[in-house]
């Protein structure tokens, strides 16, 4: 738990902590964290998912003594990408640049190597990777181009070589035929400054194929019936319109206490989108789009 984590720093002075962004978000809300000194410790190292920008600068702000550190990679690809300190509300939203060793391009759906700022697929080429999957060489076939291998994420690269993850490709949403990606409006629900996480799923529409569908855990708790979701929903929509496309805007909004998560914090979008089938029809479409 934070409780016992802070508890142990400060028993044990440790120095440096890596965990994914949900633990540091439960460590920054803990009951115990406006009495922690936390003095010992001189190093953050975070990976799994995307950090916020809102969590990074509580983050830096709670712990100005601590350096911050984000990795990317995956277990077919072994490590890619690292932020480091001094970039990272410079370059927030960003992965970093690939470590020393590592390669990477982002390639098209007909393999082409794509310019800076085209969202592709990530690949990387360089030690550590997979070598191979066991008994499975279809796995094998469908992470490699020759020396090049990848984890199935989306982004793109920027001027300065910095890299930024868009989605993995099974999470893409196809809405009225036009792409949306669940991190950017992920991104953009989350700095609401009522919001303490969310997750962006695509459920079925009969209209668009596809329609935008966030659940969202408040700081304060779930809402208290209809009228107390409206006076949540109303200005989270209006946030969510003055930062993003209509299209990419969610039609329907959830409210729970939890997320449902993985052992090491990792949202599990596959049973969240299970969870939102099987109550269709509690929620309110969102009228417009």
């Amino acid at each position: 738990s934070p409780e016992q984590t802070l508890e142990a720093v400060e028993r044990d002075r440790v120095t440096w902590l890596a965990m994914v962004p949900t633990m540091f978000q439960d460590l920054l809300s803990s009951r115990e964290m406006e009495r922690a000194e936390a003095g010992s410790l001189r190093l953050f190292l975070t990976a799994g998912a995307a950090m916020s920008v809102r969590l990074k600068r509580d983050l830096i702000s709670r712990f100005p003594h601590v350096h911050l550190f984000e990795y990317y990679g995956a277990p077919e690809t072994g490590w890619i990408t690292l932020l480091r300190p001094e970039d990272q509300l410079r370059k927030a939203g960003s992965v970093g640049r690939p470590m020393l060793g590592v390669e990477v391009r982002i390639l098209g759906e007909n393999g082409e190597v794509l310019p800076q700022g085209s969202v592709g697929e990530i690949f990387k080429r360089g030690m550590p990777y997979v070598e191979a999957f066991f008994k499975n060489p279809e796995a094998d076939a469908a992470i490699r181009r020759g020396e090049w291998v990848t984890a199935g994420d989306m982004g793109y690269l920027d001027p300065e070589g910095y890299l930024t993850l868009v989605d993995r490709k099974r999470d893409l949403i196809i809405t009225g035929g036009l792409n949306v990606y669940p991190s950017e409006v992920e991104a953009v629900v989350a700095e609401h400054p009522a919001v303490r996480e969310c997750a962006v799923v695509g459920v079925p529409d009969d209209r668009w194929g596809e329609a935008v569908h966030a659940v969202v855990v408040l700081r304060d708790g779930p809402p208290t019936g209809p009228t107390g979701e409206a006076a949540v929903q109303d200005p989270l929509l209006a946030h969510c319109r003055g930062n993003l496309a209509g299209y990419k805007c969610p039609t329907r909004f959830t409210f729970v206490a939890e997320l449902p998560k993985s052992h090491v914090g990792k949202v599990l979008r596959r049973r969240l989108r299970e969870q939102l089938l099987a109550g269709m029809g509690a929620e309110t479409p969102v009228e417009g789009r």
